[in-house]
């Protein structure tokens, strides 16, 4: 509860203060809330990569910075367990901690890594520099090679720019195949016009109120009327985001979902770098709740763990 609570106050922060400065250095770096929550969503995919697992021990040995702050909150919203370590510790009480706390990774200043012995490291696996993430391990493995060298690339795929967005097709694959042509719209428009009289699924089309052109669509799915549970599922065309308009939708069918349909409990999922959506979420009060594995499988990707939020009825 302590955790969801402190994730809870992060996301708030970050969606509130997206374009305020966060963190500094004294003639440094500095950070906005937004480069903060994008870097630890970088961090997050590395964590992955190397398959380090919710409640593993990460250390943090440095002098106080800005990316001392990013790793430990990285780490902390990942679910793992930081293991912070004085920067004016003796390498001897450092390698007695390191191994002693069973940390299975190091995020360490280069200048102190230059004092400490690697090969007495008998549970570290990766070593990062806190300066500026990049390698120090002597002899780094080929998979931690490899899934720090495809981060970025991988940060791109997963956290695109609104210009870029691809979310449509990442997260709705059968909706857009269903829709290819115009009778096959038109057949589509039916089959959700039949699923909303019988109340099974209800989807609306979110349109330019001056073109009238489709800007975007929301879902409302996977109801389960004697749990009293559906799940909320959005896209945005990347013409229309930035605009609000998703986030208001959510407001209102969150509204009516407990109103008219008698849920007691909405969930809404999404990958952790979808930033935009998680934001939408954080917005109207809905409440990060857990990991879940391998929840969902993009066209031609790997599994991705993605985050529940929840909002409940009176909440």
């Amino acid at each position: 509860m302590i955790q969801q609570n402190l994730i809870k106050l992060y996301e708030k922060s970050f969606s509130e203060n997206w374009d305020l400065p966060a963190l500094s250095d004294y003639n440094g770096i500095s950070y906005t809330y937004g480069d903060v929550a994008a870097q630890i969503a970088r961090m997050h995919l590395l964590f992955e990569g190397l398959g380090i697992n919710k409640g593993d021990k990460i250390a943090v040995f440095g002098k106080n910075s800005s990316n001392w702050c990013i790793s430990s909150m990285s780490i902390l919203t990942y679910g793992a367990v930081v293991v912070p370590i004085l920067a004016d510790f003796k390498p001897k009480d450092a390698h007695t901690i390191l191994n002693h706390s069973d940390s299975v990774m190091l995020l360490v200043d280069k200048q102190i890594m230059d004092t400490l012995s690697e090969a007495e490291l008998t549970n570290i696996s990766a070593i990062l520099s806190v300066e500026n993430f990049e390698i120090l391990s002597a002899k780094p493995s080929a998979k931690f090679k490899a899934s720090h060298g495809k981060l970025e690339k991988l940060f791109k795929e997963v956290a695109k720019k609104p210009e870029d967005s691809t979310i449509g097709q990442d997260y709705f694959p059968t909706t857009l195949s269903q829709n290819l042509t115009v009778a096959d719209s038109k057949a589509y428009i039916l089959r959700k016009t039949v699923e909303n009289e019988n109340k099974t699924e209800f989807t609306f089309a979110i349109k330019d109120n001056l073109t009238q052109n489709v800007a975007g669509i929301i879902i409302l799915k996977d109801l389960d009327m004697t749990q009293q549970v559906g799940e909320l599922a959005y896209a945005m065309d990347k013409n229309f985001e930035g605009k609000g308009w998703m986030t208001l939708a959510v407001k209102e069918l969150s509204k009516y979902a407990f109103d008219e349909i008698g849920l007691k409990t909405i969930k809404i999922i999404s990958h952790r770098t979808n930033l935009g959506s998680c934001k939408i979420a954080v917005k109207n009060g809905y409440v990060w709740q857990r990991i879940l594995k391998n929840e969902h499988t993009p066209p031609n990707g790997s599994p991705l763990d993605m985050e529940l939020y929840e909002l409940n009825a009176g909440s």
